[in-house]
């Protein structure tokens, strides 16, 4: 299975370091769903600090990280809880998982074909890096945190998207 990594945004230099430790961390996952990613994080960084309560995954090294996961009504509660987090001096930046819109609707669709239904038109209402770019940029007034972002797309999720026949 082939894994593909973006990153979006300037890096600090803690987050530089912690971006390729993810890319290894997720280098050999074979879904992109949030319990799997987030199961390789805890097992590769053991000594991370638990966020959960605050709706980020964890923190390391004082970088928060969140996975920008399944439906987009989240993405402004995690965005919120690492600002007061980050005002808290709990964390110095944030890492944001996040995947590509390919991503996101052969997520949807792996789903579907789960329970017995059809491949779908839409992403059902799954986030992806582009509406997390979004949410970023209409917050930029208020959320001063140093933000960047790791996004992930399968070779199968491309494939199957250019596939689909719209």
């Amino acid at each position: 299975m082939s894994l593909q990594f973006f990153i979006e945004g300037k890096a600090t230099p803690n987050q530089e370091m912690l971006l390729e430790e993810i890319k290894n961390a997720l280098s050999s996952i074979e879904f992109t769903s949030a319990s799997e990613i987030s199961g390789q994080i805890k097992q590769y960084f053991p000594n991370n600090v638990d966020l959960k309560h605050n709706r980020l995954l964890c923190s390391i090294d004082s970088v928060g990280i969140a996975i920008c996961s399944g439906h987009i009504d989240g993405l402004f509660s995690r965005l919120f809880n690492a600002y007061s987090l980050y005002q808290k001096n709990e964390i110095e930046s944030l890492i944001l998982i996040s995947k590509t819109a390919k991503e996101a609707w052969w997520n949807h669709q792996e789903a579907q074909l789960k329970k017995g239904k059809p491949i779908v038109a839409n992403n059902g209402n799954r986030q992806n890096w582009g509406l997390v770019k979004k949410a970023l940029r209409s917050s930029s007034h208020w959320l001063d945190i140093p933000v960047v972002g790791i996004v992930l797309e399968r070779e199968i999720s491309s494939n199957r998207f250019d596939q689909f026949e719209w």
